[in-house]
């Protein structure tokens, strides 16, 4: 593949994350959150299974649009932060989670400079690694309390808060009939 069409690729996949940004914009208020996250993963995976299984510049093509219509993921990720995670530590995780997107592109880097110019292996390996954290996510991550109070559902967002109490190790817990 030549530079320029490498270029192309890459001009059409920002161009198509702001066209998809303005498409999915408001979702996360109508959808939720959680489930939100939940549609926007497993097509980022898929995105990712395409960009490394396809053989033709097209299918890569339209692998890295797939993956531009599920960046939204990070944005949801820190809509999620910002809504579940106390003040004082919402810098951290914000720095967390830009420090773990930004590390596959520097593992990437240090890959195919030192160890091999076989990017497969590297590729495959985050794949599996995306796969689990999605099932670890879809597991883990309640909806956001906010989201439920806002759409009327107090009791959903009562049990919620005391699962993030219980998993943040208080002992606090919020009454059923607060």
């Amino acid at each position: 593949m030549n530079l320029f069409a490498v270029g192309a690729i890459y001009v059409i996949m920002r161009i198509s994350e702001g066209i998809f940004g303005l498409m999915f914009a408001g979702i996360t208020d109508r959808i939720g959150r959680r489930k939100s996250c939940l549609y926007f993963l497993p097509v980022n995976l898929l995105a990712q299974a395409v960009i490394i299984f396809s053989t033709t510049y097209y299918g890569k093509l339209a692998g890295y649009i797939l993956y531009a219509a599920s960046n939204t993921k990070i944005s949801l990720s820190f809509l999620i932060i910002f809504e579940l995670v106390e003040s004082s530590k919402k810098p951290w995780c914000c720095t967390i989670v830009n420090t773990l997107d930004t590390m596959t592109m520097v593992v990437f880097g240090f890959y195919l400079l030192f160890i091999s110019k076989n990017w497969f292996p590297l590729c495959f390996s985050f794949l599996i690694i995306d796969c689990v954290a999605l099932v670890v996510f879809a597991w883990a991550i309640p909806e956001t309390p906010k989201w439920l109070l806002i759409n009327g559902k107090i009791d959903d967002a009562i049990d919620n808060l005391n699962y993030i109490a219980k998993f943040n190790g208080s002992a606090n817990r919020i009454p059923k009939n607060a």
